[in-house]
């Protein structure tokens, strides 16, 4: 079964992020785009295609305000849907994500440090309660966190989607840099596009026929 087929009768375009959630966003905007559960069992939290959009636009805009377009964002956060939206603010806004974990207690910074320092990181986006967690004396051995620009982005306020102009996204531009682990040595990135990532989520959807 090819992807028409499964998807009739919509027809999301296959270009970019922005696009295919713009997409669903008019044409199914209540229904639900993901679901976060908690240890696999309890639900967390939902978001619905509007909402996520909402708020990919309120982080985007956020972002374009403090002249972020066109910069390298690391994404400091636990599993739920803070990533989620700030991944599509990224993509909203032009910024380049760059995932990672965020720092843990009495832990080394260093991978995290040498992921910010090769990716050029301009801003770490996370959640309030991370941020709370880190002080300057955390990164005192992390010289390239300390010059970035930290936000917490559950502290957006919605109310900033209304100020989101839609950016123009080629197939060729950047999705995202993914680093390895540096388990075995410094971590290292790979790029890749919008084309890349749309044809993975293609193949995905045929091949799970979802």
């Amino acid at each position: 079964m090819n992807l028409s087929e499964l998807l009739r009768p919509f027809s999301p375009p296959e270009t970019n992020f922005v696009d295919r959630l713009r997409y669903w966003k008019d044409a199914k905007a209540n229904d639900l785009a993901m679901r976060f559960l908690q240890d696999g069992e309890t639900k967390e939290h939902c978001l619905t295609y509007a909402q996520l959009d909402e708020r990919a636009r309120a982080i985007a805009a956020k972002m374009i305000a403090m002249n972020m377009r066109g910069q390298r964002a690391l994404l400091l956060y636990q599993s739920g849907l803070d990533f989620v939206e700030a991944f599509m603010g990224c993509h909203y806004a032009g910024v380049i994500p760059v995932p990672a974990f965020p720092p843990r207690r009495n832990r080394n910074m260093g991978r995290i440090d040498s992921i910010s320092r090769d990716a050029q990181a301009a801003l770490a986006l996370t959640t309030s309660d991370v941020l709370e967690r880190i002080d300057r004396a955390t990164l005192t051995d992390s010289p390239s966190l300390q010059r970035a620009t930290w936000l917490a982005t559950d502290t957006v306020s919605s109310e900033l989607a209304s100020d989101w102009v839609q950016p123009t996204v080629g197939s060729q531009d950047i999705a995202l840099i993914q680093y390895t682990s540096g388990s075995t040595g410094t971590p290292k990135g790979v790029v890749l596009t919008q084309g890349n990532v749309m044809a993975n989520c293609k193949m995905i959807t045929e091949a799970f026929q979802v």
